[in-house]
């Protein structure tokens, strides 16, 4: 009897800790999200609560530094990036460089800046030199001297040079930076993920998907790296792979949302629809509007069958954005499951607005055309998606046109 009750206490703290934890993440990704809204004073309310966290880390006083930083409150800013290094050393050294070069404290501005030189990583040198930040800093001679040393590697300098083509667009150009300086860009993961970033850029996911297979097989405890493999499978309709590895994302980093919204969709897809409606959940505490958590709402309704709810959040969808053709055709092809043809008619019409070459949407369009009694309609439209590729629309009209 007593070992029973020791141990129903032991599943009651383990249920607890469990719980703890999970609000625990909740409140990051809260605060993170009040962050991105600009909500700086409800993003502080929350992370200076000692119940949301109890133990802050060097994350959380990041934050806090970062939200006094946009309110202006230098002094308080400096005060949180000081608790955030004194237990992650350098953690914040390029933040309380700009916030000492704000304050007009030049002096400790380039001690703390001669720091994140000094250390790895560390933001691009066009980055730093053009941060309004240093402005006034700059104009001494203490930052030319500083500028006279050589901080960056002949690797991290073509590294930055390849992420600025890719940022601009010119993945052609990152490639032949990538060959022609193979050898000297360390370590390799970098190398390799890049690379994968370009392929995908230039639309080759195979190549892509070697490349950032090659960097996590050298650096498998990047979450970005699982994070841009499980959108390569998921394109591929690998599910069950893509979930795998999003989950490894959200295991090694979970306070990203995008990563909750991800697995959500791709556990959909994989059948797994219990992890698909818990990180809904999360999802939908975060950004309980957002067009994105109603529509995958949607699906994910859809794919437990319950259509007519279902219906109501691409509704919801169309009324908050109606700029997609990818949300009329999945709003038109539940509409026609639930018998409401005109309404899927029209969707399917705004489909062809949108994109006037797709096949699914003549084919649909054809289909309702056809419950309406509109033959020659149908027909029409059942033959552009045949152009398209359609058996379907080919079987159509075998059976109900005259050729």
């Amino acid at each position: 009897m007593k070992m029973n009750r020791l141990l129903l206490f032991g599943l009651f703290l383990t249920l607890l800790y469990n719980a703890s934890a999970q609000q625990y993440v909740i409140n990051r990704l809260k605060s993170k999200v009040y962050i991105e809204q600009n909500q700086f004073d409800l993003a502080l309310e929350l992370l200076q609560n000692t119940t949301a966290f109890p133990k802050a880390d060097n994350t959380i006083y990041c934050y806090i530094g970062y939200c006094y930083f946009q309110k202006q409150n230098y002094t308080s800013a400096i005060y949180s990036y000081l608790k955030a290094d004194s237990v992650s050393k350098n953690i914040a050294s390029i933040e309380l460089a700009r916030c000492y070069a704000y304050n007009g404290d030049n002096k400790t501005a380039l001690i703390w800046l001669e720091k994140h030189l000094a250390g790895n990583p560390k933001k691009p040198e066009l980055e730093i030199i053009t941060d309004n930040a240093f402005e006034s800093v700059s104009k001494t001679s203490q930052w030319d001297e500083l500028w006279k040393k050589q901080w960056y590697s002949e690797a991290e300098t073509e590294i930055n040079a390849v992420n600025a083509l890719l940022a601009k667009g010119m993945p052609d150009e990152a490639q032949i930076e990538l060959e022609t300086y193979q050898a000297k860009i360390s370590p390799k993961h970098i190398f390799f993920a890049l690379q994968a970033k370009a392929y995908l850029m230039q639309k080759m996911p195979k190549q892509s998907l070697l490349s950032i297979n090659e960097a996590i097989e050298k650096h498998s405890m990047s979450a970005e790296y699982y994070f841009f493999r499980s959108q390569l499978l998921l394109k591929s309709q690998k599910y069950a792979d893509a979930l795998n590895d999003i989950s490894k994302a959200i295991k090694l980093n979970n306070i990203l949302p995008k990563y909750y919204i991800k697995r959500a969709e791709i556990s959909r897809l994989a059948g797994n629809k219990k992890i698909a409606e818990l990180d809904l959940k999360i999802y939908e505490e975060l950004y309980p509007e957002s067009v994105e958590t109603n529509y995958q709402r949607g699906l994910l309704e859809k794919a437990k069958g319950n259509l007519l709810t279902a219906l109501d959040y691409y509704d919801t969808v169309i009324d908050k954005d109606a700029t997609k053709a990818v949300y009329f055709l999945e709003r038109g092809k539940i509409a026609l499951e639930v018998k409401q043809v005109e309404k899927a008619d029209g969707d399917f019409g705004m489909v062809l607005d949108f994109d006037p070459n797709n096949t699914e949407a003549y084919l649909m369009k054809g289909n309702t055309r056809f419950l309406l009694e509109d033959i020659d309609g149908a027909c029409f439209c059942w033959k552009k998606a045949k152009q398209h590729g359609s058996r379907e629309a080919a079987s159509n009209i075998y059976k109900n046109c005259k050729e």
